[in-house]
């Protein structure tokens, strides 16, 4: 039986061959952009994206298929429905695709983090811990510049001897206060 007497059968031939044509070149569009990379940064608008497992992309090679298929199924639909209802399932079939992009937003923060950390134990001399504190205001007063300009700095204390200690440090122009011993004498 020759093809010519079966027109819609030539279409449908047609139809599948562009559908798998075009899904391929997807296929290879997307290979060339992810090239094995286990993440794709991207700008869109001034902000900065991460995709942090690109190779889902290639899902996109479901659209073609999606077009051939909501154009046998939606067949009994206007014209404008039938684009409606591709659009709806393109959008699906995106958002997931997507999703399993892991699409996450890049945002660089200049803010420093300071941390001191000071021996307190029993074989640091008085003097010493008395230059750690005078050393450790000078941090402060740095991170208050800093932050008197708009930065986000922080500094952290550290007491260690023989268990470490986090000490909360006094806000504002408020003096840090000696550095303690541990109450048993333990040394390090």
């Amino acid at each position: 039986m020759s093809d010519t007497r079966h027109p819609q059968l030539v279409r449908a031939r047609v139809a599948l061959a562009i559908t798998v044509a075009t899904s391929l070149l997807l296929i290879g569009a997307v290979q060339l952009v992810v090239h094995g990379r286990p993440s794709i940064a991207l700008s869109l608008q001034g902000r900065a994206f991460a995709l942090a497992a690109p190779a889902w992309l290639h899902l996109v090679a479901l659209l073609p298929p999606l077009v051939l298929v909501a154009h046998a199924t939606l067949a009994d639909f206007a014209r404008a429905q039938r684009w409606l209802g591709l659009g709806v399932r393109a959008l699906f079939v995106m958002s997931l695709v997507l999703a399993l992009a892991r699409p996450s937003l890049v945002v660089r923060r200049e803010a420093l983090t300071v941390v001191a950390v000071v021996d307190v134990s029993d074989s640091v001399s008085d003097a010493e811990l008395t230059e750690a504190r005078r050393l450790v205001e000078e941090l402060r007063a740095g991170v208050r510049v800093h932050k008197a300009a708009g930065a986000d700095d922080e500094l952290r204390v550290v007491t260690v001897a023989a268990t470490a200690r986090v000490l909360d440090a006094p806000t504002g122009e408020a003096p840090l206060l000696p550095f303690a011993r541990p109450p048993d004498g333990a040394a390090t």
